[in-house]
C-alpha cells in the first residue's frame, strides 16, 4: 500500500506541476476582470488542494523528504495557533495548557506542523455545532514494568502533545481503524481518509507513537508522543560547570536503574569533580552501602527500582548510616515514601528530568547541611 500510494503520489506531481505552470502562464495574459479570470482561480485552487493531498500521500509512503532539526515544540505550536485558529473557526474555543519550559525534540519542523493541524482539523470536524479544543503539551516519562498502557513504547523520556475536543467522539468498533490510510467516516467530499493516516506516518517516522482514547458522544484525546531530544543536557553537562554552582570531591552512591538517566547524572557529576559509584538497581545499591557505607557522602536514589525499591535503599542506608544524605529523584513522586520525618538538611528530592544545574544544586546544598 505505502509503495502503490508513493508510486501515485510521485506521478500525480508531474501532472500537478504542469496545471499549476499553465494556471499561471493563463493569469499572466488575462486581464483580473474577466469574466473567465475566476474560472482559473477555481483551477489554481483545486490544483492547490490535489497537490497538499500529494503531500499526505508521500508522507504516509514514508518518502517525503524531511530534515530534521532541534525544535521546541512549544514554540511549533505558538508559531501555528493563528493559523489554527483561522482554520477551525470562530465557533470553536482553543484552550491551551503548555509545559512550562522548554520541550526539545528532533524533528521536521513541517511534519510536525502537518500532525498538529490534522488532529486539529479532525477535531473541528467532530464539533460541527462548535465546542472547546484543548491543545496540552508535559514531559513524560515511560516505564514499560510499570506502565501497562505504553507497553509498546520504548523506555525514555518522552515530549507529549494531546490534542482533546469535546465532540461526538469515535465507536469503540472503529477505533483501530482510524489510523488506516483512506479511512473515513466523513460524507463523500468532506475528507480524504488520509488525514490521521498521515499524521501516524509521521509521528511513526520521527520514532514516536500516537494514540486516541474516546467515548461516543464524550469527546475524544489524541495523545502523540516524541522522544525527548537530550544533545542539550548532555552539551551542558559536558560543558563548563555554570559559575553558580560548585562542584566537589566527595563519593556518591548514585541508585538509578534508568541507563541513560544514570549515564548522564554520572557525566554531569564527575565533570564538577566527584566520585561516582553506580548502581544500577536497589539491590546492587544496598550492597554497595553495605561495602562502603563509610566512604558515601551522599546517596541519589530513584524512588522506583526494580528488585528492591528506593524506600527500601533509603531505610537501609539511614539505618547503616544515620544522618547520611540522600537525594531522592523520581519522574513521578516520592509515593509511599515517608519523608515528612526526615530532616530536609540531610534528604532532599529532585523531579526527572533534571539538567546540570538543579542536579548539582540539590547535591551541594546537602552536602553543606
Amino acid at each position: 500500500m505505502e509503495q502503490l500510494a508513493g508510486g501515485v503520489a510521485h506521478d500525480f506531481n508531474n501532472i500537478l506541476q504542469a496545471m499549476m505552470g499553465y494556471c499561471e502562464m493563463l493569469r499572466e495574459y488575462m486581464d483580473e476582470d474577466a469574466e473567465v479570470y475566476e474560472f482559473v482561480d477555481e483551477l489554481q485552487k483545486g490544483a492547490d488542494r490535489a497537490a497538499e493531498l500529494t503531500r499526505q500521500l508521500l508522507t504516509f509512503s514514508l518518502r517525503q523528504e524531511i530534515q530534521p532539526r532541534d525544535l521546541d515544540l512549544n514554540e511549533v505550536i505558538l508559531n501555528m495557533l493563528k493559523m489554527i485558529g483561522r482554520t477551525i473557526g470562530e465557533q470553536i474555543e482553543i484552550v491551551t495548557r503548555l509545559y512550562e519550559g522548554e520541550l526539545p525534540i528532533h524533528a521536521d519542523t513541517g511534519s510536525i506542523e502537518q500532525v498538529l493541524m490534522n488532529l486539529c482539523v479532525n477535531a473541528r470536524d467532530a464539533m460541527p455545532e462548535g465546542g472547546k479544543l484543548i491543545i496540552e503539551t508535559s514531559l513524560v516519562h515511560s516505564r514499560r514494568r510499570y506502565d501497562p498502557s505504553h507497553s509498546a513504547m520504548e523506555e525514555g523520556f518522552y515530549v507529549l502533545l494531546t490534542i482533546t475536543d469535546t465532540g461526538c467522539g469515535i465507536e469503540p468498533v472503529i477505533q483501530s481503524q482510524i489510523f488506516e490510510p483512506f479511512f473515513t467516516t466523513k460524507e463523500i467530499g468532506k475528507g480524504t481518509g488520509l488525514g490521521l493516516a498521515t499524521a501516524y506516518a509521521i509521528v511513526s517516522q520521527h520514532e514516536g507513537y500516537i494514540k486516541v482514547e474516546s467515548e461516543k458522544d464524550k469527546g475524544s484525546t489524541f495523545s502523540v508522543y516524541l522522544p525527548m531530544h537530550e544533545a542539550e543536557l548532555l552539551e551542558e553537562a559536558s560543558g563548563s560547570l555554570p559559575d553558580s554552582v560548585m562542584g566537589g570531591k566527595e563519593t556518591i552512591l548514585l541508585a538509578e536503574d534508568n541507563a541513560e538517566v544514570r549515564r548522564l547524572a554520572t557525566l554531569i557529576l564527575q565533570n564538577a569533580g566527584y566520585k561516582v559509584i553506580q548502581a544500577a538497581d536497589g539491590e546492587k545499591a544496598i550492597d554497595w552501602i553495605r561495602d562502603r557505607a563509610p566512604i558515601i557522602d551522599l546517596a541519589i536514589i530513584d524512588v522506583v527500582m526494580p528488585k528492591r525499591s528506593g524506600k527500601e535503599v533509603l531505610e537501609y542506608y539511614r539505618r547503616i548510616k544515620p544522618g547520611g544524605k540522600v537525594l531522592l529523584v523520581s519522574g513521578y513522586s516520592v509515593g509511599d515514601m515517608d519523608v515528612s520525618n526526615l530532616d530536609e538538611r540531610q534528604v532532599a528530592f529532585i523531579s526527572k528530568p533534571f539538567g546540570s544545574d538543579p542536579l548539582l544544586r540539590a547535591v551541594r546544598k546537602l552536602l553543606d547541611g
